[in-house]
């Protein structure tokens, strides 16, 4: 039988609304790993589990290749026991308390792929002036309070946003969302 290691880490930082669940989901599985990600008040909230050189492995390319607007300034990391019958890596629910040690990210303009796309015939987003992705895009000038769900994050508010629309033009909306 094969033995299997079981480790917690907390990711904080900028770790929310940047795909960073994503990106962890994406590591997990490349690594055959199972487990979880959530976000949580206090960040990410990572479980993974597999075999021990995979696990390791997992921590090293957390560090290495984050997505472009993420900033780890704490990894915690926890041995725990082994799940027995765990086969799948899921993202879950995210959860929190009252308080938080999350970082809002600033607001980027478009990236390349984004703008690929609002210029490429036949692509979905062409000509779509509000193209953005987890690598740009607006954050901070659309967050209301720090969160770990969007549920919670972009309700009930109005809000100036200005969005870079391409390299030359920026346009300002007027959000009354509830």
């Amino acid at each position: 039988m094969i033995q299997h290691k079981r480790t917690a880490l907390l990711a904080a930082g900028q770790v929310q609304g940047v795909g960073f669940r994503p990106f962890i989901y994406r590591l997990a599985v490349e690594g055959g790993l199972s487990g979880s990600v959530g976000n949580t008040s206090d960040g990410v909230r990572i479980e993974v589990q597999g075999p021990p050189e995979q696990v390791d492995a997992f921590a090293v390319r957390l560090r290495r290749e984050l997505p472009p607007l993420a900033r780890l300034t704490r990894l915690e990391i926890t041995e725990l026991p082994p799940v027995d019958g765990e086969t799948e890596f899921v993202i879950v629910a995210s959860h929190g308390h009252a308080g938080h040690s999350v970082l809002v990210s600033p607001d980027v303009g478009i990236c390349e792929d984004c703008l690929r796309d609002m210029h490429t015939p036949g692509n979905p987003r062409f000509g779509y002036a509000f193209t953005n992705c987890t690598n740009c895009g607006p954050r901070y000038t659309i967050t209301r309070f720090a969160t770990c769900s969007r549920s919670s994050g972009f309700s009930t508010f109005t809000r100036n946003i200005i969005l870079t629309v391409s390299s030359r033009m920026l346009a300002i909306i007027s959000l009354n969302m509830s």
